[in-house]
């Protein structure tokens, strides 16, 4: 659920400004092509630099009101101050997890980020060949 505009800290909102800036959130939605993994890959890639050591990317999974699991990547910033904000990579909009769910994997470390990235898109690639019937 996005953070309400009133209940934006200073930094969320400069967060919130500089992700819409690089244009990420304006790219289109392709189902195991371009999807929330892969938003959420570029912009721990375009925010590193801006938030060294703070930035991370979360996939988790959710029941929806009807009870179906859905899983979801998003980005993460860990502030000095203790506090985490996430953000919505598809939308530049600062957010909240939605109840309950489950953690599947979080990580800052650019190895383990290029990793994870590498085995999703892996995934994705043997996916769409076998849609093909290769």
């Amino acid at each position: 659920m996005t953070k309400a505009d009133d209940q934006l800290t200073p930094q969320e909102r400069e967060l919130e400004t500089r992700l819409k800036a690089t244009g990420i959130p304006a790219k289109q939605y392709v189902v195991d092509e371009h999807d929330c993994d892969d938003f959420a890959f570029r912009a721990y890639h375009r925010l590193r630099s801006q938030y060294e050591g703070q930035v991370g990317v979360k996939w988790y999974k959710y029941n929806e009101a009807d009870g179906t699991e859905v899983g979801h990547a998003l980005n993460f910033i860990d502030w000095p101050d203790g506090t985490r904000t996430y953000i919505e990579p598809q939308s530049g909009d600062v957010v909240t997890l939605p109840e309950p769910r489950v953690q599947t994997f979080e990580s800052k470390d650019p190895e383990v980020v290029n990793q994870k990235q590498h085995e999703v898109t892996t995934i994705e690639v043997e996916r769409w060949l076998k849609s093909l019937g290769q």
